[in-house]
């Protein structure tokens, strides 16, 4: 059961969203700077994204899908052409840091460097300011929140306080929440990366993304938002991209089902509470005491 559904549009049952994260060989770069350049095996199983986006991006096309993709402001320069072919399709495109750099592992002066630069390089490719975020590793701190708030963002996809999503409230403002979850992340069942400490038993094509679907029947019973948070040199590989592409004919054939991308759903929300016809949940976020966190009361015992 879902306390506070959210009417969606047209009657659907549930809101669907897959949200895909371009980080293509960004993530070996970030974790091995000194010799990421000869590290050939996980360049190019990075590099594979450029196979798997004009896959993925010919089944939306196919099926009328509008998607949410998140990708690195270093990975958007060094693959322009991914970038030219999301937009051609009418595809929301994210902020994602600049080269997936963890919000948690830099000072705040450090990620807003880094937040403004990729911003920088949005603007320049896109020919507009993104209106969504998703921290690396999910590591948004407070710092990024407010970031978010004061370049006017609509809505982060990082935190996971609620199945549907929420508001933020911080001492800057609100901001949407649009909940991702790991039970509809395809890294623990496919992610199998030494250089970056992940080394997860890889699972079959139909198992390793049952867990994702399992995950939208629940919210499809309760009515509430499913969002399958992929990456393209995962999922988008031949095997399991077929699978979802079975499941995806079946989802929109036989059930009442809104995809949208994430923006748009952000949006639509917002516009429900406008018009007084829904009241947000809020998640205050707000520190529990200044620069302090609950622990510091017993290393001062």
């Amino acid at each position: 059961m879902i306390q506070n559904p959210i009417p969606w549009p047209n009657g659907a049952r549930c809101a669907c969203s897959i949200s895909f994260d371009i980080d293509a060989d960004s993530l070996i770069h970030i974790a091995k700077p000194k010799d990421s350049f000869d590290r050939l095996y996980p360049i190019t199983m990075g590099r594979y994204d450029q196979v798997a986006v004009p896959r993925v991006l010919e089944t939306y096309r196919r099926l009328g899908l509008k998607q949410s993709f998140f990708i690195p402001a270093w990975t958007m320069n060094q693959y322009p052409d991914i970038v030219d072919a999301i937009l051609a399709g009418g595809h929301e495109i994210g902020h994602h840091g600049y080269i997936h750099e963890d919000p948690s592992e830099i000072s705040p002066q450090e990620q807003r460097h880094w937040f403004e630069k990729a911003l920088g390089v949005h603007v320049r490719m896109t020919g507009r300011r993104p209106r969504g975020y998703r921290a690396p590793v999910y590591n948004a701190t407070q710092s990024t929140i407010d970031l978010l708030i004061e370049h006017g963002f609509t809505y982060d996809s990082s935190l996971m306080a609620d199945d549907i999503p929420y508001r933020m409230k911080t001492t800057g403002g609100t901001l949407f929440e649009v909940p991702p979850h790991w039970g509809s992340d395809d890294w623990p069942p496919f992610a199998h990366f030494a250089e970056i400490g992940y080394m997860m038993p890889v699972k079959s094509p139909t198992e390793g993304l049952a867990a994702s679907f399992e995950e939208f029947d629940a919210q499809y019973e309760a009515g509430g938002f499913w969002m399958g948070i992929w990456h393209p040199f995962l999922t988008g590989r031949l095997a399991r991209w077929r699978v979802v592409e079975r499941w995806l004919e079946h989802t929109l054939s036989t059930k009442n089902v809104w995809f949208a991308p994430l923006e748009e759903i952000a949006s639509y929300v917002d516009e429900l509470e406008k018009a007084g016809r829904y009241q947000a949940r809020t998640d205050d976020l707000l520190p529990i005491t200044p620069n302090r966190s609950p622990y510091d009361r017993f290393i001062s015992l």
